[in-house]
């Protein structure tokens, strides 16, 4: 499902960089916090961890999501095109715009690392582009195995969940009731 670009999908994504921060952070500074604290206050520990470093974790996160978020629809709206690459170069754009006060050099590694990165996450994405699969496969069908074939009609498009069913046979036009299920038609599994 590919969501439309624009100031909605950057608020969505600004609020899921925020939230996975927020939970991400939490269990992580909690943990950290109970392993650093001493013995009898490590639940204490662990909660004050949490009070202090979530915040900043979540709001990291949830800027982060907003810049990749605005680098993504700026290039949907520009290639005309959403694909692997846009995220690619979205993630090396927001790594690099985030780090531009630490300088040219660290704009740079931050840049590869963060195309790095998106490669690694939309990389079956990316091989699923190059090699396309057949979208459907094609079987062999036995016409006597299969038996009679159910056909709509236009008295409305519950019909065949309420009142009679009319079923074709291959062999002539005639339209019974359905029953039950017969077991002379149905296949079996023995080997032959």
């Amino acid at each position: 499902m590919e969501r439309e670009p624009g100031l909605r999908r950057i608020l969505e994504d600004t609020g899921g960089g925020f939230t996975m921060g927020a939970l991400g952070g939490s269990a992580f500074h909690f943990v950290r916090g109970l392993r650093n604290s001493p013995n009898g206050t490590r639940i204490a520990g662990g909660l004050e961890a949490m009070r202090l470093n979530v915040p900043g974790v979540a709001g990291r996160f949830a800027v982060w999501g907003g810049v990749f978020s605005a680098c993504d629809c700026a290039l949907v709206y520009v290639r005309k095109k959403e694909d692997t690459w846009n995220s690619i170069i979205s993630g090396a754009a927001a790594m690099g715009i985030l780090s531009a006060r630490q300088g040219i050099p660290a704009v740079v590694q931050s840049s590869v690392l963060g195309a790095v990165l998106m490669a690694l996450i939309s990389g079956p994405g990316f091989m699923g582009q190059r090699h396309p699969q057949p979208s459907s496969i094609s079987v062999p069908i036995n016409s006597s195995v299969i038996g009679p074939v159910e056909t709509s009609s236009n008295d409305g498009s519950f019909s065949g969940f309420f009142g009679e069913r009319k079923v074709e046979d291959g062999s002539a036009n005639r339209s019974t009731k359905i029953g039950t299920f017969g077991t002379s038609d149905m296949p079996s599994s023995e080997y032959k």
